[in-house]
């Protein structure tokens, strides 16, 4: 039997308060008396659109959100259990939504919409939305953002995987129609095609906010006129990064390395699988737990790998506490755009172990106690690794085995301090 695979934070974690509701009120409220309530408050009004999937995207919304309480306005548009079009907006006394029934098209969603004057549009997901969101833009005449949260834009299978859940290298057209010949979506197998569809929110947006460099750079490469923004998730909180504290080790005591989340096959499983196995046979002096989930069969998982389950994140620093772990592994093989789980690892002060792909690299760099590996290394290669800062523990907690420099500051930016609600003065023609 597969273990189910679950992200920490749609699993009874703290959803965006403002987007909660899964139903529409009863009855409904009357949107334009609501619309004149919001208006009066003189704040600008964001439509933010995005899917109801939760994870990161749901997080990093809520954190929006929350910082500017009190400075804007945001209504949320997504769809919901049932596949109907959810508007969700602050009430007086908690959240409130109206469901559009399936097939309301974008003429009619505008007249709803255009009582609350909205300022600006802010795009982070277009997964399961049953609109022509472009449309929807025009329609309401006003500047627009896109917020990359993954790849789904460039890539059908969305994060720059392959067929087996490797990074696929970013191969040329005929490289990608190979890898999509099995895609299971007939008309997302014309890789040209696919991107020309999604061009519209890089050659349109005011901004393309990209969380960490690599994903600006990345970008780059496929729309080089886009006008990118790098603004690190964090850069929404002021809480500084606490100094790394390693734990000491005793001399007969294994190196605990924890992976944290939702452990599936792009995530590495395969490969903490293998590495753990390994170290099983070998009798290594290193042990691992999985805090979340990992997609494996539980009836096999080597004797030195634990698995707690799926957990509230809210839950993950006593969950730390009780692991007690020397090391947090990111076994990621695809490039991340940024990773909540590393900002987790930072804010527990863990040494971390990352890939030299996607974003994690260099949201370490210049750390203390901070490792970057290949991110396609063997197991043997990973247990060396690990053996190895295993030694470093041993010789001294206290020293610095890996890169120097501060760790006091939170990932660089001042975007949304500084921007965000700053929206151009007109839109940009879609």
């Amino acid at each position: 039997m597969t273990a189910p695979v679950m992200s920490p934070h749609s699993v009874g974690a703290p959803q965006f308060a403002f987007g909660a509701i899964s139903e529409p009120t009863d009855p409904p409220p009357d949107t334009r008396a609501e619309a004149a309530r919001l208006s009066a408050t003189g704040l600008p009004v964001v439509l933010i659109v995005t899917h109801s999937y939760g994870g990161g995207t749901e997080r990093h919304i809520r954190d929006i959100c929350e910082r500017f309480t009190g400075r804007g306005i945001f209504l949320v548009m997504r769809t919901t259990a049932d596949g109907r079009l959810l508007l969700s907006w602050p009430g007086r006394a908690g959240p409130v939504g109206i469901a559009f029934p399936h097939g309301t098209d974008t003429g009619t969603l505008t007249v709803a919409l255009r009582p609350f004057g909205i300022a600006s549009v802010h795009i982070h997901q277009l997964f399961s939305l049953p609109l022509d969101a472009a449309a929807l833009v025009s329609a309401l005449a006003v500047p627009f953002d896109f917020t990359v949260h993954d790849y789904h834009t460039i890539c059908p299978r969305v994060h720059l995987k392959t067929r087996d859940n490797r990074y696929c290298g970013e191969p040329d057209v005929a490289g990608c129609a190979a890898c999509l010949a099995d895609h299971s979506v007939a008309e997302e197998r014309d890789i040209e095609a696919y991107r020309a569809c999604h061009a519209w929110l890089y050659r349109c947006a005011a901004r393309v906010i990209c969380p960490s460099r690599d994903v600006a750079n990345r970008l780059a490469r496929y729309h080089p006129a886009a006008r990118l923004v790098v603004a690190p998730h964090d850069g929404l909180c002021a809480v500084p990064r606490p100094a790394v504290t390693p734990r000491p080790l005793a001399a007969d005591e294994p190196l605990h390395v924890v992976i944290l989340g939702a452990v599936s096959r792009y995530k590495g499983a395969g490969t903490v699988l293998a590495t753990a196995a390994l170290a099983a046979r070998e009798r290594a002096p290193v042990r691992f737990s999985v805090i979340g989930t990992i997609e494996a069969d539980a009836a096999a998982l080597p004797p030195v790998l634990a698995v707690t389950g799926a957990y509230d994140a809210a839950d993950l620093p006593d969950l730390l506490a009780v692991c007690a772990p020397h090391l947090a592994w990111f076994s990621v093989l695809v490039p991340e755009t940024y990773s909540y789980t590393l900002s987790e690892a930072l804010a527990a002060g863990l040494p971390v172990v990352v890939p030299d792909l996607g974003a994690l690299a260099g949201r370490i760099s210049g750390r203390p106690w901070s490792w970057v590996v290949p991110w396609d290394a063997m197991p043997e290669a990973l247990l060396a690794k690990f053996v190895t800062i295993r030694q470093a523990f041993l010789k001294d907690a206290a020293a610095n085995p890996g890169s120097n420099g501060s760790t006091g500051k939170p990932d660089a930016g001042d975007f949304y301090h500084r921007a965000y609600l700053r929206a151009p003065a007109a839109a940009v023609r879609v």
